[in-house]
């Protein structure tokens, strides 16, 4: 087994739901732009192919704080919590996972994207990094591992 790590910094976001209109399905114009920024991202991640593999992925889509989320008090402590906090607003976590699998099998990084057997996406806040004094940034952590040849037979 081996694992692949990544962070891409760009905005999170889910894939929009296809819509019909005039006799035909479509995805709108924003959603497609936020795909090819992901897939830019991912191409120039130097991630390699991951063809007929089986593949787990954990990933944490990491978003920007409210302003008030980053308020801080007289005393210079912060109001909420400054470390990274769970995002249970929309939009929802399969919209997002749909996102990156699609944006990694129109690269061809992924022949079929139900070569993806398992994985855990956790949805959160950016955090407070003592070091830099600052707010993280908001992205993708992406942890993929190859767990051997997709095909039953062979292992």
């Amino acid at each position: 087994m081996t694992t692949y790590s990544v962070r891409l910094y760009v905005q999170p976001f889910g894939k929009a739901r296809a819509r019909t209109g005039q006799g035909r399905t479509f995805v709108d114009k924003k959603t497609l732009e936020k795909m090819d920024t992901l897939a830019s991202l991912l191409s120039a991640s130097g991630l390699p192919r991951f063809s007929h593999r089986a593949l787990t992925i954990a990933w944490i889509p990491l978003f920007p704080r409210t302003k008030e989320m980053k308020a801080v008090r007289r005393d210079g402590t912060f109001k909420y919590c400054s470390e990274r906090i769970p995002h249970t607003t929309r939009p929802d976590r399969d919209n997002i996972d749909k996102a990156l699998l699609d944006a990694m099998q129109n690269l061809a990084m992924l022949d079929d994207d139900c070569k993806v057997w398992g994985g855990t996406v956790f949805k959160m806040y950016v955090g407070w990094d003592p070091d830099t004094k600052e707010w993280e940034h908001p992205g993708f952590e992406l942890a993929i591992t190859d767990n051997g040849p997709a095909d039953p037979k062979l292992w």
